[in-house]
């Protein structure tokens, strides 16, 4: 599935099947994707503020620089690419320990980074 630069704010997607997508550059915010399967998808510089990926699927899903201020990650499980930007008003990227930190107190201890 190819959807770079769409807009799919609030949309809701949940239990998909979503291996393999490539969402470059799209508008997520507010988007349900909770329980869906994103392993192998790539999420590269997409705006995910406010969305839903709680108790998602995660191998080698690319998140490199997408927003995710206020994302709901609990549950989620495996492992993604950073780094991401957690700033709500302006950019904070974390990576490394730092963002395996964040996943964890948000609810997702069982997300790991793959060092680029």
């Amino acid at each position: 599935m190819q959807g770079r630069g769409c807009k799919a704010n609030e949309a809701v997607v949940r239990e998909s099947q979503l291996q393999g997508a490539v969402f470059e550059d799209a508008d997520f915010r507010g988007a349900d994707l909770s329980d869906s399967n994103l392993i192998d998808a790539t999420f590269t510089g997409t705006d995910l503020r406010g969305a839903n990926i709680s108790r998602c699927r995660l191998g080698w899903t690319d998140f490199s620089n997408c927003r995710m201020s206020e994302t709901e990650v609990t549950g989620a499980v495996g492992t993604i690419l950073g780094p991401i930007n957690i700033g709500s008003t302006e950019p904070r990227l974390l990576n490394g320990t730092e963002l395996a930190e964040w996943f964890a107190v948000h609810g997702a201890p069982d997300v790991d980074l793959h060092a680029n």
